[in-house]
C-alpha cells in the first residue's frame, strides 16, 4: 500500500474536521470529482480502507450545517 496515499488522505480527514466552511465544501467537491466514476470497493481501496470514515465525517458535517 502506497504510504503517500494515506498520509493526504488523514491530512484531508483532519482538514474536514478542523476546517471551515469553505474549506470542508472544497474538500467535498474535490472528493466528487475524483471519485465520480468508481464502486465503493474502488474509493476504499484508493483511501487505504478507511473511505467509510471519511463518508460518515461528510454525513455528519452535512447534518450539522
Amino acid at each position: 500500500m502506497n504510504y503517500l496515499i494515506i498520509i493526504r488522505f488523514f491530512t484531508k480527514l483532519k482538514l474536514l474536521h478542523i476546517g471551515s466552511i469553505p474549506v470542508r465544501r472544497k474538500i467535498l467537491i474535490d472528493f466528487i470529482e475524483q471519485h465520480q466514476n468508481k464502486t465503493g470497493t474502488e474509493i476504499e481501496e484508493e483511501m487505504a480502507y478507511a473511505a467509510s470514515l471519511f463518508l460518515t465525517r461528510i454525513t455528519s458535517w452535512l447534518r450539522l450545517s
